[in-house]
């Protein structure tokens, strides 16, 4: 079963019945791509119950996966387990200019602790162009967005707490965690990481920092990985089988929960898994900040510029792909072989990748 499976079967019961599990955190962290800024002002809060059925449409539109969201929401709101969790302490940042894409929740879990709950990427060229510069920059706004983010609601709660996201929102979740004052992160009972980007400085796992948190996070990634294998992250991965292939395993509704109630696990990473994480760590060590840049703003301004919204560029291409190419990406003779030359050396060493975990196949 899916993620309505396990909501339909478990919703009647409450965390005291039934303990909270991985795939409580991953509906959770999931509600995060609502809208829910659109509802609760600053101060205020909202039951999942109380979400007035003519408000859901607009509640989860703008995503990839607006339906099933809509279809989850519906659900959670006539359960027991999840109606009375309170959405509280929105914040959210959406700034063209120094490119940060933030989005932050607390869930008041019944019965439970509470659990900070980080948006990952959104459809506008602003987040996705976000994502890219983690290939450049040790450090991103957004990443600082959600450390002072989880002191603020350090001082707002008491007690232990939960903190987590998905995708981007789960690379935010790991940072706050990993870089939190010490008396914040002993509060910290769980940081769930799903299929999250890493971190390009890999001596963050060296970090005395990251040694008092590193037993609390709990990583999960698909087993055809695209996104959780990409820089660097903490090798105790838990891999989770998916019932889809490639990029649509990053979808949440395509993971696979066995009929205990928890995901389905496999033993180890595909060998394609592997070249994809090696290719783009020996990329990025090989090619100059600036040539990174170069790529990162070529990519965004062939998605037509940082005001897109990516749902309707990709609509675009899928109509009329000559066009698009011709409009968008018709670069001159010198910008054309700069790109060339960058992506044959991505291609070149995707190749070396493959080749060699065929070889060795048990190599990290």
């Amino acid at each position: 079963m899916n993620i309505f499976g396990y909501i339909k079967k478990y919703g009647n019961f409450s965390f005291k019945e039934k303990p909270f599990t991985d795939v409580d955190a991953l509906i959770l962290v999931t509600l995060s791509y609502l809208n829910f800024e659109l509802y609760i002002e600053k101060g205020e809060s909202m039951r999942i119950g109380d979400i007035p059925d003519n408000s859901i449409v607009r509640l989860c539109a703008g995503e990839f996966t607006t339906k099933p969201n809509e279809k989850m929401i519906r659900l959670l709101k006539t359960k027991k387990r999840y109606q009375n969790i309170e959405v509280k302490y929105i914040r959210s940042v959406h700034d063209k200019l120094n490119t940060i894409q933030f989005f932050a929740m607390t869930l008041i879990i019944p019965d439970y602790y509470p659990f900070i709950c980080l948006r990952g990427t959104d459809l506008t060229l602003v987040g996705w162009k976000e994502d890219l510069m983690l290939l450049i920059d040790k450090v991103i706004p957004s990443q600082v967005e959600a450390l002072n983010y989880t002191d603020y609601i350090s001082k707002k709660i008491n007690g232990p707490f939960l903190i987590g996201g998905h995708s981007k929102g789960g690379n935010h979740a790991m940072f706050a965690a990993i870089y939190a004052r010490q008396h914040i992160q002993d509060r910290i009972n769980k940081a769930y990481i799903f299929d999250a980007p890493g971190f390009k400085d890999r001596n963050i796992f060296g970090l005395d920092k990251y040694v008092r948190v590193k037993d609390k996070i709990v990583q999960f990634v698909p087993k055809n990985d695209v996104v959780g294998c990409l820089l660097y992250t903490p090798k105790n991965k838990l891999i989770v089988k998916a019932k889809s292939v490639h990029f649509l395993q990053h979808n949440p509704y395509a993971w696979a929960i066995n009929k205990e109630g928890n995901f389905k696990y496999s033993k180890k990473e595909t060998k394609s898994v592997k070249a994809r994480r090696r290719t783009l760590i020996q990329w990025i060590n090989l090619i100059s900040v600036e040539d990174c840049e170069f790529m990162i703003d070529k990519m965004v301004n062939s998605l037509g510029g940082i005001d897109s919204i990516l749902s309707y560029r990709l609509h675009l291409i899928a109509l009329k792909f000559k066009s698009f190419i011709t409009n968008h990406i018709g670069y001159s003779k010198d910008v054309r072989k700069r790109l060339t030359r960058l992506m044959l050396l991505y291609f070149k060493i995707w190749r070396e990748s493959w080749k060699y975990y065929l070889k060795n196949p048990n190599e990290d």
